[in-house]
């Protein structure tokens, strides 16, 4: 047992730390183009991930027999499943900026349009992302891993609190503040 936490502390920790790496450089070289979505990368890995699980499955049905590992197969073409369930929902995840109106795409539930003037509030959370609401209620988080979410976050600022940014630069300017 202690040896596989080894090989697995070794071998496997790093090869994660390293994917990640490269799918969040890969996020930061893609454009913003009026569309805040999650980058094509994460949903490789998760496809990646699943041809690892398919590729293990068949080995272990190779070498103990497919009729020895039927319970076993069964496990990995469940986690199979929810691997590709999350390239979906990364896929789907997505707000498009039209006009003066936003139209909000969850990972999981239905398709919102809201105006910039519907919104009541904003909270963003630091490795989360942004929280937005209408009213009291929160309509969805757009993930701070998502392409154009820095341009988002200023376009946002901007069309809710421009007026006030502008009159405080005025008052900075003129020595006031």
């Amino acid at each position: 047992f202690m040896i596989r936490a080894i090989i697995f502390a070794v071998f496997v920790v790093p090869i994660i730390y390293l994917v990640l790496d490269k799918t969040q450089k890969a996020t930061k070289k893609e454009k913003f183009t009026n569309t805040v979505f999650v980058s094509h990368a994460y949903q490789t890995v998760c496809h990646i991930c699943s041809l690892i699980m398919v590729g293990i499955a068949i080995a272990l049905g190779l070498f103990m027999g497919f009729d020895n590992t039927v319970g076993h197969s069964v496990v990995f073409a469940i986690f199979v499943l929810l691997i590709e369930f999350c390239a979906w929902a990364l896929k789907r995840h997505k707000v498009v900026i039209d006009g003066n109106n936003l139209r909000i795409t969850p990972a999981v539930g239905r398709t919102r349009e809201i105006s910039f003037n519907d919104i009541s509030r904003c909270t963003e959370k630091e490795q989360i992302g942004l929280k937005i609401f209408v009213g009291n209620k929160k309509i969805c988080t757009v993930s701070c891993d998502c392409v154009g979410y820095k341009e988002f976050l200023e376009m946002l600022i901007e069309e809710h609190y421009g007026d006030a940014l502008k009159a405080y630069d005025k008052l900075k300017a003129s020595g006031k503040i």
